[in-house]
């Protein structure tokens, strides 16, 4: 449990969920990421492109804005990470069928 008593403690809280939140959507972008990279040759390779750069950009944003508690581009940086999985997940689609 995070406690707010002080400066540090309020710090402390906010990267032990910015780490929790990291470990939670990471793991299922590098999977979606792995895949899609080695069906590249029969699917789409701008598509898996285009996925990695909003996955990376989405992360790297979401961490930061949360770092600073900038509410509204949390979500928004957060959301392009989830477009860049899905699209990730589109282009394994479309490499298998």
């Amino acid at each position: 449990m995070c406690l707010r008593s002080r400066q540090t403690a309020g710090s402390m809280c906010s990267w032990t969920r910015i780490v929790a939140n990291d470990l939670e959507n990471i793991p299922v972008g590098l999977v979606a990421a792995w895949a899609s990279a080695l069906l590249t040759k029969s699917g789409n390779l701008n598509l898996h492109l285009a996925g990695v750069i909003m996955l990376g950009v989405g992360r790297l944003g979401h961490t930061y804005c949360y770092a600073y508690q900038l509410g509204r581009p949390i979500t928004a940086s957060y959301a392009i990470g989830v477009v860049g999985t899905l699209l990730m997940l589109v282009q394994i689609l479309l490499a298998v069928f």
